[in-house]
């Protein structure tokens, strides 16, 4: 199984094997090669290959180029099927207890329609984490968006400014979180408080969102 990140410029296959446990990537830095890493994606693994279909538009929002700081050590989609199953979970968690079922309500609305996670690190093994989650509309995304900032946002160390959108920032002398909203997706960003904000801001703004 696998799935195609499509950036303006370049196009990345990530194929894996659940048999072997073997991660693939195939990268193809400009569209003149697009047609020789899609034959090479599907020869990988078997004679025909381990790429099944095209993920959906999520992953298509990761940096088409890493901020120079930050190496890419790890991706994973979640898909909508994985995030239903979740809700499901939710639901049964519930019980007849109905204020438990109005808790897990509230929390299930939280739950985006998809979901990209990736990892990066620095230069000084820092792990940077980052999970953009995309809802089925913009008007949901700043619903939620809203929610966090009018009920945790009274703890932020600070505002910044991400993509041309207002982003939460959250230290705890430890670690720094920030969240931010645009179009459909909610996106959430973490590295160690040691670690410059800068990491994260470049981030958030080389995503293709």
């Amino acid at each position: 199984v696998g799935n195609r990140i499509q950036g303006p410029q370049n196009t990345t296959y990530i194929l894996y094997s659940q048999i072997t446990q073997t991660t693939v990537i195939v990268y193809a830095p400009s569209r003149t090669v697009d047609d020789v890493a899609a034959r090479l994606a599907g020869n990988v693994g078997s004679n025909r290959g381990q790429f099944t279909r095209r993920y959906a538009q999520v992953t298509s929002t990761l940096p088409a180029s890493t901020p120079a700081v930050l190496s890419l050590t790890e991706t994973r989609f979640i898909s909508p099927a994985e995030l239903n199953n979740a809700r499901q979970d939710l639901r049964s968690a519930a019980g007849a207890d109905p204020e438990l079922a109005e808790i897990f309500t509230t929390l299930e609305g939280f739950i985006p329609s998809q979901m990209v996670l990736a990892s990066y690190r620095d230069g000084s093994a820092n792990e940077t984490g980052l999970v953009i989650g995309q809802y089925d509309s913009g008007s949901e995304a700043v619903q939620i968006f809203n929610t966090l900032r009018w009920t945790i946002g009274w703890g932020a160390s600070g505002k910044t400014t991400i993509s041309d959108s207002t982003a939460l920032v959250f230290e705890d002398g430890m670690d720094r979180l920030i969240i931010f909203q645009k179009g459909p997706y909610l996106v959430i960003m973490i590295n160690k408080s040691t670690s410059p904000e800068s990491d994260l801001t470049d981030l958030g703004d080389a995503l293709q969102i």
